[in-house]
């Protein structure tokens, strides 16, 4: 696992499967994006199979279906059933995703918002909070920890960081982190045979 902050990239441009260049070089140069940073063929996988959903979203009319059956199939076999994550095709991740250990069992609401290189690391859940309205906003270069939660209609500024097991309910400002919350011991026995 490399816990070493993620270098600052470029401007993000058009994020993938929204407007890019359908020509072969374009593709060529999204799928080189899309797959990229990501350390691990798992994690190639996941993105490419998000990022076939991003483009049958993308593409007009009859031309659309062959793409949105493909995806539907893979998002089913190996999204949800093998890495067991959601992943709806109407977040459009920006450039340069960055999913550890696969994405697995990483649940997103349909109205996230990701910007360019964002990192975020498996059991994260991002999503409302009911009764309020609106999903988070992750801007550019965040990084989310493992099993962290973020709920409701807030922003992770540019650069901000959720800690492993962090719950965020509030806006973050643009490098900012976010503790896991604190730990206490609740009982402690000095017989090891009666522990939990």
């Amino acid at each position: 696992m490399d816990d070493r902050p993620d270098p600052p990239g470029p401007p993000a441009g058009p994020a993938a499967g929204s407007s890019h260049d359908r020509s072969p070089a374009g593709l060529r140069a999204w799928l080189r994006e899309a797959l990229g940073r990501n350390p691990s063929w798992e994690s190639k996988l996941t993105i490419l199979v998000w990022r076939i959903g991003n483009l049958g979203r993308s593409l007009p009319g009859v031309a659309a279906l062959p793409v949105r059956v493909l995806h539907a199939v893979l998002d089913a076999v190996w999204t949800r059933a093998v890495i067991g994550s959601e992943l709806p095709a109407s977040v459009v991740p920006g450039p340069g995703l960055r999913l550890q250990h696969a994405g697995r069992s990483i649940i997103l609401n349909g109205g996230v918002r990701i910007g360019a290189r964002c990192s975020i690391f498996h059991d994260v859940t991002i999503g409302t909070r009911p009764p309020r309205t609106g999903a988070p906003v992750l801007e550019d270069d965040v990084r989310i920890g493992v099993g962290a939660v973020l709920l409701g209609p807030i922003t992770l500024g540019r650069g901000s960081r959720a800690a492993a097991g962090a719950i965020v309910v509030r806006d973050v400002p643009a490098g900012g982190i976010i503790p896991s919350p604190p730990r206490r011991l609740l009982e402690a026995s000095d017989d090891p045979s009666q522990a939990p």
